[in-house]
């Protein structure tokens, strides 16, 4: 229970982290401000705690226990926001602020859409207003920068991606009673490419606050070097979580190397790996070898002193970024500033759930770990 409530909390944060990325994206015409109470008590800690109340429901469906209304309710947090006056009253009186009490109800419509429990015409309605309202999504940001543009592509493609993965990370609470929460190869291997190409569009935002205003958005630098990979190593990753519970992995050895996926823009000029700014092949390079030793480190399987070995390594993210972020991308980025503390959370999120989906090739067949005579059955469950 623990490592799953955990690990829910994990991905909320780097969910909520990648979402005020998004904001930043569409309010930069005026300039996004960072405070600590807005940025990181109304976003990121309801997105962390959403996130573990998830985790907890997937506990309780694996046990299977029944489901609970506060469960299912979790995403209710996300119009914490309203509570706030200032906010409470620009939403009475202007119709500012919305945004947070309109993902928690697309959250939460699309979560009973995909229940599979209930009476059908109200899931078919709550799956129309959940899709509509990721469709809004894409288009609101569309005012600065046009969808046929690569930029403005990239911005309304990473919002609505982050809300239908909200809206399927809903639907966990709603099959706490199914054996099973994802039922085939194809199912898996969709929400997989999902989460990889959210993934990869939260590093683009990320990506954008360390370049500032040099920062360009293109379709080959973005779509195809960043969005594509990320989208392809989610997909394949996903199908090896879902093979594992079935029994071993097939091509376990080679896609252990797929997070290696996003150095193939080395493949256009391998001089970029030579940047002595450190440039973004170093960078293409860098941070999937450094999930990869994290994925190792976690398996669980392997000599312990070369998985302590990599998991120090893996370790060392956070203070290398602690000493070098003012230096990388200004005073803004300094760790004690608001925006460069958001900037270290999203940058570590998003490292930490890579390298928990890098280990999945790793990991023991569900079918081996569960056996009665297995020492590592009381650790994995």
């Amino acid at each position: 229970m623990k490592r799953l409530v955990l690990v829910g909390a994990l991905a909320g944060l780097a969910w909520a982290a990648g979402l005020r990325g998004w904001m930043v994206q569409i309010a930069a015409a005026e300039g996004s401000t960072f405070h600590w109470y807005g940025t990181f008590a109304l976003v990121l800690l309801p997105g962390a705690l959403v996130g573990a109340a998830f985790g907890l429901a997937e506990h309780r469906r694996r046990a299977g226990l029944p489901r609970t209304g506060w469960l299912v309710l979790a995403p209710v947090l996300f119009a914490c926001a309203l509570l706030d006056p200032v906010i409470f009253e620009l939403f009475i009186t202007q119709g500012i602020g919305g945004g947070a009490l309109g993902v928690a109800l697309t959250g939460l419509a699309g979560g009973y859409a995909l229940s599979g429990r209930g009476r059908a015409w109200w899931r078919r309605t709550c799956g129309v207003f959940a899709g509509l309202l990721v469709l809004l999504v894409l288009v609101m940001g569309s005012d600065l920068h046009p969808l046929g543009e690569p930029h403005g592509l990239w911005v309304g493609l990473h919002a609505s991606s982050l809300v239908a993965l909200l809206c399927l990370a809903c639907a966990i609470p709603q099959r706490a009673d199914r054996p099973v929460l994802v039922p085939a190869a194809w199912h898996a291997v969709g929400i997989g490419a999902l989460a990889g190409f959210a993934w990869a569009a939260s590093l683009r935002a990320f990506m954008t606050e360390v370049a500032g205003a040099d920062s360009t958005v293109s379709w080959s630098g973005t779509f195809v070097w960043v969005l594509l990979p990320g989208t392809v190593i989610g997909a394949l990753l996903a199908w090896a979580e879902w093979s594992r519970w079935g029994g071993p992995v097939p091509y376990r050895r080679w896609l252990v190397w797929s997070p290696m996926l996003f150095a193939a823009i080395l493949l256009t000029d391998p001089l970029f790996f030579l940047d002595p700014t450190g440039g973004v092949g170093l960078a293409a390079v860098a941070m999937p070898a450094m999930c990869v030793l994290g994925g190792y480190a976690l398996a669980g399987r392997g000599a312990p002193w070369v998985r302590t070995l990599c998991g120090v390594v893996f370790a060392s993210s956070i203070p290398v970024w602690v000493l070098t972020a003012e230096d990388v991308g200004g005073p803004a980025l300094a760790v004690p500033h608001p925006r460069g503390a958001w900037a270290a959370a999203l940058y570590w999120s998003l490292l930490a759930t890579f390298a928990l989906a890098a280990a999945i090739p790793h990991r023991r067949p569900e079918a081996e770990l569960a056996a009665p005579d297995n020492p590592l059955a009381v650790a994995a469950r």
